[in-house]
Order: C-alpha cells, then sequence, then structure tokens
C-alpha cells in the first residue's frame, strides 16, 4: 500500500511530516492525547523494560492513527482506482497525468485508437489564463463566483481535442479566439467524449446519493465517487498542456485557455456594467462585493445566456489581498479561515513561523485588531528568546530530490543530510530531512545547520535566526499590507493602521 504521506501531500493542503500530524489534521486523533516518541528515540523504550508500556501505547496510537486514516483516504482511492484503472497501490503515488493518461488509455481501446508513443519534447509555453490585479487591503463581504469546472466545459462545448484539430481552413469548425485554432464540430474528439461520460456519470452518482441518508455507508460510497468523477474531469486540461502527455498538442492547451480568457473578460465587462465592484479573479473564479441582486443578476446571465454553470462558491465576511496575485487570507461566514499562496501551505518553512501566520491572519480577520496581531507576534519573539518552545517548531523540512553526489551546491538539507550519514544514518534519495539552524558555523547557512535528531541541547538553536528569518517575514506578509513596521513586532509599538477605521 503507497504510504500515507505521499498520498495526503497530493491530495489535500498538509502540514505534514508524520503519521500524528497526519492524524490530528484530519480529525482522527489529537497530538496531545497520544502518546509520541521521537523516531530516533524508539530503540531507548525498548532497551529500558520500565518504558516498554509507554512505548506499547504509542505503537497502539500509530495503529489507530493508521485505521482512522485509512477509514477518511481508502473509499476515495477505491474510486480513484477504478476511474483511472491504476492498482489501488499506485493510484496514491502516481502523478495526475499519469492517473489521467490510464483513463485514456482504456477509453482509446473501446475506439479502437492505438495510443501514440511517448516523445521527448523541448520545454513551451502558452499564454495562460486570465489573473486579475487584485486590490491591495482589506474587504468585507465579499462573494467569491465559481465556474463549474470551466475548462471540461469549454472542452465539451467546442470539441476541443487533438483528433479533432483541423490545420488549414475549415467550414463547419469552431474556431478559438484569439489563435484562430480550427476544430470540427462533428464527430465528437476523444477529450470531450471522456469528459462527457465523467459529468454524466458524477451527475447520476449524485442523484443515487438522494437515495441514502447522510453519512450512511452507501451515502459515503457515492460521495467518494462522484468526488474522485470530479477530480479525474478537472484534470483532463493539465493533462492535455503537459509536455510528458502522450495524446498532447500544444494548441489543444492554448484554444483552452484563449477561450477560458474570453469567457472571464465577458463576464467581467457584464459585472461592470451591473455596477458590480470587482476585487479579484482568477481563471475560474470573481471575487466581488457581495450585493445580492446584481450577484444574482450576474449569475443568471453566465448560467442562461453565455451556457456555463456558475454559483457562488463561498462568502467572506473578511479577506485581505496583498499586492501580489494568488496570494490572500478569507475569513468564510462560517468562520473558516483560508491561506491560499503564503508560507503556511508551504513545506519549506517551520511549523512556528506557519503557525505565526496562520494565527495572524485569524487575528485580523475576526477581531480586526492588529494591536492584538501584534502582541501575539511580540509574544511568539519572547518565547523563542527564552527558549520556551519545542524542537518540532523549529524544524524545516526538505525533500531530496536527488543523491547527495548529484548536488552542484552544498544546501542547507545536502549539508544536514551528510551530517547524518557521518552519524551512522542512512539517507537518500527521495528521503525528507529535517534540520535546524544553530548558533555559530559562518555566513552561510549551510554550515550553521544541524539534524534535528542530533541536537542535544535546544539552548544550540539560533533563535535569532528563526525571529528574523522566518517568524517577523510570516507575519510581515499579511500585516505590512495593514500598515504595520517590522521595527514594530521587534519593539511593540502597534501605532495605527488602516484595520484602526474599521473599529
Amino acid at each position: 500500500m503507497w504510504t500515507f504521506t505521499t498520498s495526503l501531500r497530493k491530495w489535500v493542503k498538509l502540514r505534514l511530516r508524520a503519521l500524528d500530524r497526519a492524524a490530528e489534521f484530519l480529525g482522527v486523533m489529537r497530538r496531545d492525547e497520544r502518546v509520541l516518541i521521537p523516531g530516533h528515540r524508539i530503540y531507548e523504550y525498548w532497551d529500558d523494560k520500565s518504558k516498554r508500556d509507554l512505548l506499547l501505547r504509542y505503537a497502539r496510537d500509530d495503529v489507530v492513527s493508521t485505521y482512522g486514516l485509512a477509514e477518511k483516504l481508502l473509499p476515495f482511492a477505491i474510486q480513484l482506482s477504478s476511474i483511472s484503472g491504476l492498482p489501488l497501490d499506485q493510484v496514491g503515488a502516481s502523478s495526475v497525468g499519469a492517473r489521467v493518461e490510464w483513463m485514456i488509455f482504456y477509453e482509446a481501446v473501446k475506439r479502437g485508437e492505438l495510443a501514440p508513443n511517448r516523445e521527448e519534447r523541448p520545454y513551451e509555453t502558452y499564454k495562460g489564463a486570465v489573473v486579475l490585479e487584485p486590490r491591495p487591503g482589506l474587504h468585507e463581504d465579499i462573494a467569491v463566483i465559481d465556474f463549474s469546472s470551466m475548462y471540461p466545459s469549454i472542452m465539451m462545448k467546442y470539441n476541443v481535442s487533438p483528433d479533432t484539430l483541423v490545420i488549414g481552413d475549415c467550414n463547419d469548425c469552431y474556431v478559438a479566439p484569439e489563435n484562430n485554432y480550427r476544430f470540427r464540430k462533428t464527430p465528437e474528439g476523444l477529450y470531450p467524449g471522456l469528459l462527457r461520460v465523467l459529468v454524466e456519470s458524477r451527475r447520476k452518482v449524485r442523484e443515487l446519493m438522494k437515495n441514502y441518508p447522510e453519512n450512511s455507508p452507501d451515502w459515503v460510497l457515492l460521495n467518494e465517487r462522484q468526488r474522485a468523477l470530479k477530480v479525474m474531469a478537472n484534470a483532463m486540461y493539465g493533462y492535455c498542456g503537459w509536455l510528458g502527455a502522450r495524446w498532447y498538442r500544444r494548441e489543444v492547451a492554448e484554444a483552452v485557455t484563449a477561450w477560458g480568457r474570453n469567457l472571464l473578460k465577458t463576464v467581467i465587462e457584464k459585472a461592470r456594467s451591473l455596477g458590480l465592484p470587482i476585487i479579484y479573479g482568477d481563471t475560474d473564479s470573481l471575487f466581488v462585493k457581495n450585493i445580492g441582486d446584481k450577484v444574482d443578476a450576474l449569475i443568471n446571465y453566465i448560467n442562461n445566456e453565455l451556457g456555463f454553470d456558475v454559483k457562488v462558491d463561498k462568502v467572506y465576511r473578511r479577506v485581505l489581498f496583498t499586492e501580489a496575485k494568488k496570494r490572500y487570507v478569507g475569513l468564510t461566514i462560517d468562520g473558516e479561515v483560508d491561506i491560499v499562496g503564503f508560507e503556511a501551505v508551504r513545506g519549506d518553512w517551520a511549523e512556528v513561523a506557519k503557525d505565526v501566520q496562520e494565527n495572524v491572519a485569524e487575528i485580523v480577520l475576526k477581531t480586526g485588531d492588529v494591536g492584538k496581531a501584534v502582541a501575539y507576534v511580540k509574544s511568539i519573539i519572547d518565547k523563542l528568546k527564552a527558549f520556551q518552545f519545542d524542537i518540532d517548531d523549529v524544524i524545516i523540512w526538505k525533500t531530496l530530490d536527488k543523491s547527495l553526489n548529484e548536488y552542484k551546491v552544498l544546501t542547507p538539507h545536502v549539508a544536514a543530510a551528510k551530517q547524518l550519514i557521518e552519524a551512522g544514518y542512512k539517507v537518500g534519495k527521495g528521503d525528507m530531512v529535517g534540520y535546524v539552524i544553530v548558533k555559530g558555523g559562518g555566513a552561510k547557512l549551510a554550515y550553521k545547520v544541524k539534524p534535528y535528531i542530533l541536537i542535544k541541547d535546544i539552548r544550540e538553536i539560533d533563535v535569532d535566526y528563526y525571529i528574523e528569518k522566518q517568524v517577523i517575514p510570516a507575519a510581515m506578509r499579511i500585516l505590512e499590507v495593514l500598515g504595520v513596521k517590522e521595527s514594530q513586532l521587534m519593539e511593540g509599538k502597534a501605532g495605527k493602521s488602516i484595520l484602526d477605521f474599521f473599529q
């Protein structure tokens, strides 16, 4: 069976490094409810008979966590395996492209088509989706209008597929805007035909779900089925633009994005004509002021006149945009905090920095009190200076994506891996290396790292590095937009920010 960490990293936005954290994230078992033993110290609990009972409880908690994760993951994985045709032990670790390609293999066989050979292709780019410049700052009562499977809908509506592409003149073709690529209207192409099967199958499954009580075994099974069908359908566009795809045509990917840009621009013009303020837009969604009648009018226009299915995906009580695209934090009307494009969903920052950023976002969005957010950051800085933290909070994780002898530059995780090897540990390509930054060593960061399992005293850790290079930058990604200066976090002078005007 594939590893849970591989599957979870691919399917869920997780800050995941271990079974216990995965179980906590997915609500299986809280870390403060279970026995925690560092992996490199397990032998101590076996050698010391007085600790063996604790080791047994640790093993039991691992089993319970694994079983709980299986209950949550396996139903979806089984359906994904069924739809893609990949064996269950491979579907979790495989790439999205591989899943789609296996699914296409089966459809091609049904049509009597031979699969093209895989080719080595030079890297090439094409014009992507529309991404509007955000309005930096804090916005209240924002609705997110989301297109339901925009790209699959375009591919079906205009019969976009490698086998329907016409080079040259065509009297009965759909013509893509901007690039004028032509696609035969009939017969139905490989991509649209497969998409139609996926979409229709999902519709039928969702109808069947109405016959069963929510969360009953049958309902859960069908829900995972419809989720897997949706995931596979939405992955089709990505596959058609993947250079490694057997059924690859650049023109197909370019045409789909051209129709997508044209659609979104049309919708934006309509929104403006309705007097509906647009805060941000990205690919297949628009962030607009939640003005009920105008939002309804725009949705009706898209559904009825343009022929595309849209809905209000969520409503934010507050949402904060920086000047960068694809980067915002929002508080939904259900009280959930969404963090998009910030360090909190990246894996190469220490937990302390991620926690600070998430908590700062939550404080700002829920209370509107910038002074409270600044005070919180200062309290974390004080705890770091006093060494009042767990080593797990400052570990930085990085994967070795190639053999150590292939690295031409000594990066921090490579330096840490070499130290582990010197200490007798086996480390190689594909392994995740956990290290911390320690005092001394020199100017280059690679000379200041140490594998966390080799740390004997927490006071070895360079807390100034974590304060200056992790905690403060992570907090400032959010607070800077609100007028907070870095010196305020160090000196505690909250001052005034634009949030004060919302009080």
